[in-house]
């Protein structure tokens, strides 16, 4: 699930695109992901079959609307991201407890394009590296300002199915009921 709040996007002149880059702005994306259970069983069974020939696709080549994606700059003034798994003890009987979430919060993520040498440019200067090659070298740098990152209680862990199970232990003796969240990382800046 993902749920973003202002989004605005900057668009120099058509004649410009391919050296100015389009700015895209959200003041607030939140994102949950979520492990899905089924997935396992799925590649499983897809592993069995044989693999299937890649097919080709017209169009393959780089193309006007590739170049501007590449040239974008995408800035980001807060992103929350949700991070819930299942673990492996879940749905056994007698689990005492459900696997905690992590919550990841990024402010003022930048993500733009640069040259090979990591600095900034305008786009036609970016895309000289990859003139004499047979392949499209895109440099793109990823900055942000703070990182934290907390464990939560999984909010399972104040169900009714939970609440008879707070005297049980699992089978090491440990009681694992969580109530608090904890911060493991906070202020943390950095680019890559």
């Amino acid at each position: 699930m993902a749920k973003s709040g202002k989004l605005e996007i900057a668009l120099p002149y058509l004649s410009n695109v391919q050296i100015m880059p389009i700015v895209v702005q959200i003041d607030k994306l939140d994102l949950v992901l979520e492990e899905n259970d089924e997935v396992d069983s799925r590649r499983s069974k897809s592993s069995a079959k044989a693999p299937s020939s890649p097919s080709k696709s017209k169009g393959s080549g780089y193309g006007f609307a590739e170049k501007i994606a590449d040239g974008m700059t995408l800035q980001i003034q807060t992103v929350n991201l949700l991070l819930e798994t299942h673990g492996g003890g879940r749905h056994l009987p007698g689990v005492t407890w459900a696997s905690p979430m992590a919550s990841i919060t990024i402010r003022n993520l930048v993500l733009y394009t640069t040259n090979e040498n990591w600095q900034v440019v305008n786009l036609k200067a970016a895309r000289e590296f990859s003139r004499d090659k047979n392949f499209i070298y895109v440099f793109r740098k990823l900055e942000w300002e703070q990182l934290r990152i907390d464990l939560l209680p999984h909010p399972d862990m104040l169900s009714d199915d939970l609440e008879g199970a707070s005297d049980q232990k699992d089978d090491d003796g440990a009681k694992r009921v969580f109530f608090g969240g904890e911060r493991f990382i906070d202020g943390v800046s950095g680019e890559a």
